[in-house]
C-alpha cells in the first residue's frame, strides 16, 4: 500500500501583520527565513546587550519575511518602525513554528512519562531498615 501526502499544497491559516501602516502576509515564510528569525531570538543575550550588529542582521531578515509587500524593504524598516516593533514582528512570524515545537515536546514529555516505571502515587514505600 503507497500512501501520498502532497505538503506543496497545504493550506495555512492566513496570518497578517500590521507594521508602519503597512499589511505584511505572514501565512507562509520560508524555511531559510523562518530558520534565521529562530537563530536571531536564541541570540537574544545580543539583542538584550544592545549589539548594534545584530539589530542589522534583523532589520535584513524582516525585510526578507516581507517581501511579499514592496513596499517594505531594510531601508523601509529603518524609517518607519522602532526596535521593539521588529523585535515583535519576529516573534509573531515564528510564532507557529514555536507552537508546533512546544506541542511536540509536550506528547514527548506525555510519552517518556507514561513509560516510566515509577510506583503508582498511592502505592507508599516501606521505610528502609538499618
Amino acid at each position: 500500500m503507497v500512501t501520498k501526502r502532497d505538503f506543496s499544497k497545504t493550506v495555512y491559516p492566513k496570518r497578517i501583520a500590521v507594521i508602519g501602516g503597512e499589511e505584511i502576509d505572514v501565512s507562509k515564510i520560508s524555511t531559510r527565513v523562518m530558520l534565521n528569525l529562530v537563530e536571531l531570538k536564541d541570540r537574544r543575550d545580543e539583542l538584550e546587550a544592545g549589539d548594534i550588529g545584530i539589530f542589522y542582521e534583523l532589520i535584513e531578515i524582516i525585510a526578507q519575511a516581507c517581501k511579499a509587500n514592496k513596499k517594505i524593504t531594510a531601508d523601509w524598516l529603518i524609517d518607519n518602525t522602532d526596535i521593539m516593533q521588529l523585535l515583535d514582528l519576529m516573534e509573531y512570524i515564528i510564532e507557529p513554528l514555536t507552537v508546533k515545537v512546544e506541542a511536540v515536546m509536550v506528547k514527548k514529555d506525555e510519552k517518556v512519562s507514561k513509560n516510566s516505571k515509577a510506583p503508582p502515587k498511592d502505592q507508599k514505600k516501606e521505610p528502609s531498615k538499618k
